[in-house]
């Protein structure tokens, strides 16, 4: 009997132990367009040592920079000198991102996860025959776009496609670039994909409801919206549920002026976005 009611025990949680501070380095290519892109990840230990990893080779980027792309490298290994050695970002186009932190993981794991999940670029150039690449936020947003732009001609989606997807705004007493990639009159709205660790899925979209959220705060919208695209490529049923799951862990946290759309069509997305804009400019309800 007491075997039994051993087996029959409830197992014990494992404690969240915290490990230390997790920040991503971004780069600013080009400051005219403002397009922010990550390019390595840097993890500091409670006793203050710091491990980072940046990418060492141009990759995804040649995709979009060609040549200038070896440039994006260089700067990302001036930024690993700096971040290591607690030094502040060495160029205006390097941004140390906001510290968050991370558990039961050791340094080794969390820079290699962090960096696997975070800085896609660093991915070798996507096969277009493929259907199993990782869909990342940059491709979630470009397909999107693209999509709008189809459904409506320029004259009537303008200025919810912006020239710049960047706005600056001053979070926790530092300013920082924010990605705005859908800015209809009066609204704010971002395109995620989810196509990524649980743990990575969370940090990024309570990110992205933070930058939102500062936003409005500063005044410069009112209405807000999160648009989720969940994986273009097959996955796993127990994936799907631990993405889901992280979704849902996270959402609650949105403010109520916030519209949150999940969907797996990027059609249905693009739907949503032209709906919530044309309703948000109109000034009508959400």
């Amino acid at each position: 009997m007491n075997a039994i009611s051993n087996l029959l025990r409830p197992l014990p949680v494992p404690l969240l132990v915290p490990s230390g501070q997790a920040f991503v380095i971004r780069a600013i290519p080009d400051l005219f367009t403002g397009e922010v892109i990550n390019v390595g990840v840097c993890v500091v230990l409670p006793n203050g040592q710091r491990h980072a990893k940046v990418i060492d080779a141009p990759g995804r980027l040649e995709c979009l920079y060609g040549d200038a792309a070896h440039e994006v490298v260089l700067l990302a290994k001036q930024a690993k000198y700096c971040a290591i050695n607690n030094l502040p970002s060495p160029a205006l186009n390097i941004i140390f991102d906001q510290s968050e932190p991370y558990y039961n993981l050791s340094a080794e794991q969390a820079v290699e996860g962090f960096f696997g999940d975070w800085v896609t670029v660093a991915l070798t150039k996507p096969n277009a025959q493929t259907s199993t690449a990782q869909f990342t936020t940059e491709d979630a947003r470009r397909e999107v776009i693209d999509v709008i732009r189809r459904l409506r001609p320029i004259s009537a989606i303008s200025p919810l496609i912006p020239e710049s997807s960047n706005w600056l705004v001053e979070i926790n007493g530092k300013k920082r670039l924010v990605p705005v990639p859908l800015q209809p009159n009066f609204g704010a709205g971002t395109i995620e994909s989810v196509d990524y660790g649980p743990e990575t899925i969370r940090f990024h979209l309570l990110d992205r409801i933070t930058d939102l959220a500062a936003v409005h705060s500063a005044g410069l919208a009112h209405h807000l919206a999160m648009f989720i695209v969940r994986p273009q490529r097959t996955v796993s049923e127990p994936k799907l549920r631990q993405i889901d799951n992280a979704i849902d862990k996270v959402l609650w946290k949105a403010p109520k002026n916030m519209r949150v759309q999940v969907e797996s069509s990027i059609e249905k997305i693009a739907d949503q976005a032209i709906e919530w804009a044309e309703q948000v400019s109109a000034g009508g309800d959400i």
